[in-house]
């Protein structure tokens, strides 16, 4: 059985390593900010299957995949994604942490194409790039009745 001395330090090297990775402060979304990616906490860079992006760094699980599936659908239905054009985690120092951009320091928030589509900018899509189905934008309006 393990003595309390022992448990003591492994607790305070836990905490010294939490210190190293978490802010203990919330994104604009809830979500804990990291001051790392890769380094033993919930966001990594990992790969977009089915985009040749070599990594994108989010938090894994549930919101990982939910940007992924954003990131492959721009790819898919919108334009062909390169490197460099999606950016994922950034430090919490590089981001304004009351805005929506704060969400980048938790992995919670991607960027397509940073820098092209300034805030407020309208019109930075092909007229077929913002409305592959001509009849979208008319139908989007309409609700259905759920489970039709």
């Amino acid at each position: 059985m393990p003595e309390r001395d022992d448990i003591q330090k492994a607790l305070r090297r836990l905490k010294e390593e939490h210190a190293k990775i978490f802010t203990g402060k919330p994104s604009p979304n809830g979500w804990e900010m990291e001051k790392v990616a890769d380094g033993g906490g919930s966001v990594w860079t990992r790969p977009v299957p089915g985009t040749g992006l070599d990594g994108v760094a989010v938090r894994l699980g549930e919101v990982e995949n939910l940007l992924f599936h954003v990131i492959r659908r721009f790819h898919y239905e919108i334009d062909l994604l390169r490197k460099g054009d999606v950016a994922g985690w950034q430090e919490p120092g590089k981001v304004r942490k009351g805005l929506p951009e704060g969400n980048l320091a938790a992995g919670t928030a991607i960027r397509i194409r940073p820098g092209h589509y300034p805030a407020g900018a309208k019109g930075g899509l092909l007229p077929l790039r913002s409305a592959r189905d001509p009849g979208r934008r008319r139908r989007a309006g309409r609700r259905r009745p759920l489970g039709r």
